[in-house]
């Protein structure tokens, strides 16, 4: 009976110990998928990421293929852009595309992809960034059609209200990443969405 009691013991102990050491097993994170990451275009200049751009653009002119210009509009906007190249680069993809509604769906598709992925708890820490970079970026680029569209709300109206109601939270490894190889914190997007909502709505109504 004694021997009984201690095995059950010794085996309820085990289970308890496998338990708990699978319940507390950080998140697998896997290798980065993506070709251009943010770290591999900080170091490409206006002159470099033009080429690829450029290079997009010419195969989308050959082949009508849309998904070049959603790579084309991801890897404008996944670089840090202390310098406002995105800008530029942005600009020459709306101008090489003739109709509207391509460039709203392709941009689009890059918004819900960043989302998707930044909703992924086991994508690499830094396409995390990547992704984190792609919106936060986005959100600074349509701060000015923003602000201007509190009477009739456009396209990049609804594209702020999108990325403020993802309530994209920034992981720990996505903030182990940032703080190594940008020295900052990076900000959730939805966040700094957010903060446009707020403050477009505070200057209308300054009595609220």
């Amino acid at each position: 009976m004694m021997r009984q009691t201690i095995n059950y013991f010794l085996s309820l102990m085990s289970f308890l110990i496998i338990f708990t050491s699978c319940s507390s097993a950080p998140v697998q994170t896997s290798e980065s998928q993506l070709v251009y990451t943010y770290s591999k275009l900080k170091l490409l200049d206006l002159d470099q990421m033009g080429e690829i751009i450029q290079d997009k653009l010419r195969r989308f002119k050959k082949s009508g293929r849309e998904t070049l210009i959603v790579e084309a509009i991801s890897i404008s906007l996944s670089r840090p852009n202390d310098d406002s190249v995105a800008e530029k680069l942005l600009d020459t993809i709306r101008h090489t595309i003739e109709a509207p509604v391509v460039w709203e769906s392709s941009l689009g598709s890059v918004v819900q992809t960043s989302i998707d992925q930044l909703k992924n708890e086991t994508v690499a820490p830094e396409d995390q960034v990547t992704y984190l970079i792609i919106l936060e970026n986005l959100v600074s680029e349509f701060k000015p059609q923003f602000i201007k569209q509190y009477q009739s709300p456009k396209f990049e109206t609804r594209t702020i209200e999108k990325i403020a109601g993802a309530q994209i939270e920034v992981s720990e490894s996505a903030t182990a990443e940032s703080r190594l190889n940008l020295m900052r914190e990076q900000l959730s997007p939805s966040t700094l969405a957010q903060s446009l909502i707020i403050d477009r709505e505070l200057k209308l109504n300054p009595k609220k």
